[in-house]
């Protein structure tokens, strides 16, 4: 049975001196549930580079206790939306400088380091197992919770390789996501959402209240949202006051292209009926 160690061994690289880090994305009120939820750290790490470096390098100073000579390497893997163990790179350690607390540390931004005297980890992406990136799949095996291990130790036996795939879109009962985040969902799902016109659903999380909108005329769905992820209201009088970061959309109804706007617009007041989100939510109209 292949190993990953084996891997490292023919390219040269001692599993003595490398760390595994398996990212995975955590539930979190307002972030969506299934799906759509686990697509948080594969999103930022397909579309926001920076941003998945800042969540991978921010640990505490003793994480990786051999790599302040920088002669230390970071195996990482992310569990992508399909459930699967993906290799994403192997990182050399280059050093560690301590954050304050309070410091931006994951995905999202409200995600920050409690700790006085956390580390900034120096992660240098090298050419080691290029080819294998996005691509070789691994068997991480028991204990999910401990996502930092050494490779020497902890031998996990290679899968099989995939071409990269992105999670199908989960279909639009199923879709939520935080207006924050739409910038990290895959290109299929924005592709989908980009060419689908209806009625959607605004819910401030932090305090239930929802908004009820339409996209229609030269609108999609999605095009619609990147105004609330622009300003945090996209021109709604009932929105100004509500948080951006708080905002979680979903889609309530879709029509198909042949939908006319007037038709659109009185699905939109029927939900607003439904939901009250005239007399009891954000809606003004």
């Amino acid at each position: 049975m292949l190993t990953f160690n084996d891997i490292l061994a023919l390219e040269g690289v001692d599993p003595t001196r490398v760390y595994l880090c398996r990212h995975s994305s955590t539930y979190r009120p307002g972030r969506g549930t299934g799906k759509a939820q686990a697509m948080l750290v594969e999103g930022a790490w397909r579309h926001d580079r920076p941003r998945f470096d800042r969540f991978q390098e921010t640990q505490s100073r003793t994480r990786f206790r051999g790599g302040k000579g920088g002669g230390d390497y970071v195996a990482s893997f992310i569990v992508m939306g399909s459930g699967e163990t993906v290799f994403v790179g192997l990182y050399r350690i280059a050093g560690m400088t301590l954050v304050p607390k309070g410091t931006p540390s994951g995905i999202d931004d409200d995600d920050v380091t409690q700790a006085d005297d956390a580390g900034r980890w120096d992660l240098r992406l090298t050419d080691h197992l290029a080819g294998y990136i996005d691509r070789l799949v691994i068997d991480w095996g028991p204990g999910d919770r401990a996502w930092c291990q050494r490779a020497h130790s902890k031998n996990k036996p290679v899968i099989g390789l995939r071409e990269g795939a992105e999670l199908p879109f989960p279909g639009f009962d199923e879709f939520a996501c935080r207006v924050a985040d739409l910038a990290l969902i895959p290109d299929r799902w924005r592709d989908v959402l980009e060419h689908t016109k209806g009625v959607y659903l605004l819910l401030d999380t932090e305090t239930g209240e929802q908004y009820v909108g339409s996209a229609k005329g030269g609108d999609s769905l999605y095009g619609r949202w990147t105004a609330y992820a622009s300003n945090g209201h996209g021109g709604n009088l009932g929105l100004k006051g509500a948080r951006k970061r708080s905002l979680q959309v979903s889609v309530l109804a879709t029509v198909n292209s042949l939908t006319t706007d007037a038709a659109i617009e009185r699905l939109e007041s029927a939900w607003k009926d439904k939901l009250g989100s005239r007399e009891f939510g954000l809606n003004r109209n």
